[in-house]
């Protein structure tokens, strides 16, 4: 089932790979690259392989990956073919250095919208109708692009970067508000995702994270940042982040498969 810890660490680590791959295309076309940001490409690779060893090792066998790859319509093999193909963009970028600098940033946030993509594909085909939704989509795009933008703040960013991130972070704030307050409105009302578990039952924790580290949280360290520029207030604000990424992976891995589906067997049937 979804409520297994290797599928929350393959969406986490997915998560991770991808906004790393997003930050280190959009660092090099600010700063002209360096050696050392390169290898951040090494980092990204390391967590889609992680990604998909997550996913291998949660099975019986994990030979058994060969079979789920050969069914496009869970959308779980989509989703794991997309950290096949981070993992070896990643690598690519690392060894070819001749790539134009300018046209990192544009590839990488399309690219990273299309892994998102497939990874949100994934849980709308196998969950319930809460998920099933565009605006699932462009939650779990914003909360990545926050949390990719974010590691490009630092106490000498200033002008359109600093505009861009601010931006980015309001954007996300509202998205999430948006994406929840939908949960609570639906003409039909999922069993799982409910506005009474988010508010007063056993996902109220998990909401809270949500919105705080991801959204809330983030903006109103960025605006004491941008006043004081503290290093420690730099890197609390990325701490954040990251937490708050983990704590969405949670949130969306509560959800069990749909019926007739028991611990994920739909995938080998």
């Amino acid at each position: 089932m979804h409520t297994n810890w290797n599928m929350t660490l393959f969406l986490f680590f997915s998560l991770a790979g991808t906004c790393t791959f997003f930050y280190t295309c959009a660092e090099s076309a600010l700063s002209e690259g360096s050696e050392c940001r390169r290898k951040l490409y090494l980092l990204s690779a390391a967590c889609s392989f992680a990604a998909v060893g997550a996913v291998a090792f949660g099975l019986n066998d994990p030979a058994n990956l060969i079979s789920l790859l050969a069914k496009p319509e869970t959308g779980f093999s989509t989703a794991v073919l997309s950290q096949i193909a981070v993992f070896f963009v990643s690598i690519f970028f690392y060894f070819r250095k001749s790539v134009k600098i300018m046209s990192y940033p544009v590839f990488s946030a399309l690219f990273l919208a299309a892994v998102i993509f497939c990874l949100f594909r994934f849980y709308a085909v196998t969950t319930r109708h809460a998920l099933n939704s565009p605006l699932s989509y462009i939650y779990l795009l914003s909360v990545s692009f926050t949390a990719a933008v974010f590691f490009l703040f630092s106490n000498e960013t200033k002008g359109r970067v600093l505009l861009a991130i601010t931006g980015v972070t309001a954007v996300n704030l509202l998205i999430q508000i948006l994406f929840f307050v939908r949960i609570a409105l639906m003409q039909y009302p999922d069993r799982i995702l409910t506005a009474e578990r988010f508010f007063g039952g056993d996902l109220t924790a998990l909401f809270v994270l949500c919105l705080l580290l991801t959204a809330a949280l983030p903006a109103l360290m960025l605006s004491i940042a941008c006043m004081r520029k503290e290093a420690y207030l730099v890197k609390t604000c990325r701490a954040a982040v990251v937490l708050g990424v983990f704590a969405v992976c949670i949130l969306i891995n509560q959800l069990p498969p749909v019926s007739n589906v028991i611990e994920g067997r739909m995938f080998f049937n």
